[in-house]
C-alpha cells in the first residue's frame, strides 16, 4: 500500500480521474521482480474487497490454475 498525494502513480497506471483529482479505486498488484500481476479498477462508488486482494495474491503466488473461487489450501483446476 502506499500513498500518492501528488498523483504521480495514478497517472502512471491510468487510474486518476482528472476532472475531480482523485483516484479510481484500483488495486494493482506487483511481483518482486516489478511485473504487474493484476490490476482491478472500480468506479468511485464501488469498494475493493481486502479478502479478495489476498486470495488472489495467493494464487498468484501457488503457482497452479486457480479458478474464481479458488482459496488457499483448495486443490488447482485440472
Amino acid at each position: 500500500m502506499i500513498a500518492d498525494t501528488n498523483h504521480a502513480v495514478t497517472r502512471a497506471f491510468g487510474v486518476l480521474k482528472d476532472d475531480a483529482g482523485v483516484a479510481f479505486r484500483a488495486t494493482v498488484i506487483v511481483d518482486d521482480k516489478g511485473i504487474v500481476r493484476s490490476v482491478a479498477i472500480n468506479d468511485l462508488s464501488a469498494g475493493r474487497s481486502p479478502t479478495e486482494v489476498l486470495r488472489t495474491v495467493q494464487a498468484l503466488q501457488s503457482g497452479g490454475l486457480c479458478g474464481a473461487d479458488w482459496k488457499k489450501g483448495d486443490r488447482f483446476v485440472a
